[in-house]
C-alpha cells in the first residue's frame, strides 16, 4: 500500500468532470472573485487560519485585523515624529554649538 503525504489544506476543482487538486493550497473562485487559503497568523500561537483573499493575493482582513493594523500604523507614524523631532534637536544643538564656537573665536554671527 502507498502512502501519499497530503497538504494541510487541499482544495480540489470541478474540471470537464473530474476533480483535480490546483497547483498551491490557495483556491481562486472567479465567480465571486474571491480566493480561499491558508494563513499562519503573526501572532504569539502562530496559528494557521482559512482566510479569503483578493485576485491580487492581498489578504481581506477582519475588523480586529484591521484595528490591529492601523494601530501598527500609526505606532510607525509616531516612531518616525519622534525620529524626526531628534534629527531637528540634534541639529538645532549642532548650530548652537557652532555659534557659541564662532563667537568664542570673535566672529559675529550676521
Amino acid at each position: 500500500m502507498k502512502c501519499y503525504r497530503r497538504l494541510p489544506l487541499e482544495i480540489y476543482n470541478l474540471v470537464d468532470g473530474a476533480y483535480q487538486l490546483p497547483i498551491g493550497e490557495s483556491l481562486w473562485m472567479p465567480e465571486s472573485g474571491l480566493g480561499l487559503g491558508r494563513v499562519v497568523l503573526r501572532d504569539r500561537f502562530r496559528r494557521e487560519v482559512l482566510s479569503w483573499f483578493d485576485q491580487k493575493g492581498d489578504l481581506y482582513l477582519t475588523t480586529d485585523e484591521q484595528g490591529d493594523l492601523e494601530k501598527y500604523r500609526a505606532e510607525l507614524e509616531s516612531q518616525k515624529a519622534q525620529t524626526e523631532k531628534q534629527r531637528v534637536d540634534t541639529a538645532q544643538k549642532q548650530v548652537e554649538l557652532l555659534l557659541a564656537k564662532l563667537r568664542s573665536l570673535g566672529i559675529d554671527e550676521q
